[in-house]
């Protein structure tokens, strides 16, 4: 099985309150978990950034319906490419919501459109998402 990967960008129409939050998450875990896709997704203010992992065909297939969601506009692939080993392996998603660790410590600036990402080091962005993935496994407060 090929695994690939993808970090993508997008801006959503209107901030979204807890309970969409959680809706949202419980979706992405039930349909990661059918198309063995592990990722991590950062929501920032309308700001998603989302990294997903997991074989060529699932992945194509969910980034495609994502792409078409409503919810959001200016989807832009970041990154994509071959991947040896899962880095998110056993998260089938997980959520932060403005962790300790945003967006604007990152790039230095504040964030609020896709095209702000456009001189990122994608390396960058996927280094911001896997710490914090490790804020969440320290802090079970977030959204798990």
């Amino acid at each position: 099985m090929q695994l690939r990967y993808v970090l993508y960008a997008s801006h959503l129409h209107q901030v979204m309150g807890l309970i969409e939050l959680r809706n949202l998450l419980s979706q992405s875990q039930s349909n990661n978990a059918r198309d063995n896709l592990s990722g991590f997704l950062h929501i920032e203010d309308q700001i998603v950034l989302q990294y997903l992992e997991g074989p060529q065909e699932k992945l194509g297939a969910t980034l495609a319906r994502i792409s078409e969601d409503d919810r959001h506009d200016q989807f832009r692939i970041l990154a994509e490419g071959p991947l040896e080993r899962r880095y998110f392996d056993g998260w089938k998603m997980a959520l932060v919501e403005s962790a300790a660790v945003s967006l604007t410590d990152l790039l230095g600036s504040e964030c609020q459109l896709v095209r702000d990402f456009a001189d990122t080091n994608p390396t960058d962005l996927i280094s911001f998402l896997s710490a914090n993935a490790s804020l969440l496994r320290e802090r079970p407060r977030l959204l798990s």
